[in-house]
């Protein structure tokens, strides 16, 4: 059985889930449960979990570390025709991992990146805690 790790923003900052509860009919999730700073479990449950951003491991990690990347994650990946800042997203279509460029730049080959096979990927965010990095759309 494959193990999925998830994150959520819960509070102004990102904490790894440690559980996560659902209603009866799967559609809302009704608790999670995470390690406080002092490594005591802790959670929330009613409208602050159901209203929680959750963000699913991608199952691939930084090029020079062991942190592993999540949906949401802004990450830097140097590929074949350059270097480009990108959010990572789920493609529901195609059950896929996507790269969306942030920073104006378009690959050349394909409307979207995937995150295998990159030279580098570095994760240099994420799209709660450093909505800074996102230029604005226009």
């Amino acid at each position: 059985m494959k193990n999925h790790r998830f994150r959520a923003f819960l509070g102004g900052r990102m904490v790894d889930a440690q559980s996560i509860f659902w209603n009866k009919d799967f559609t809302e999730i009704t608790e999670i449960r995470y390690l406080d700073v002092d490594g005591e479990v802790t959670g929330v449950s009613g409208e602050e979990a159901k209203n929680a951003p959750l963000m699913q491991s991608t199952g691939f990690k930084e090029t020079e570390s062991d942190r592993q990347i999540f949906e949401g994650d802004l990450v830097k990946v140097e590929y074949q025709y350059g270097i480009s800042t990108c959010v990572v997203e789920w493609c529901d279509v195609k059950y896929a991992l996507i790269l969306n460029p942030i920073d104006g730049e378009k690959p050349r080959h394909k409307p979207h990146f995937r995150l295998s096979g990159k030279k580098s990927v570095k994760i240099v965010g994420n799209i709660y805690e450093n909505q800074g990095l996102i230029p604005p759309k226009i």
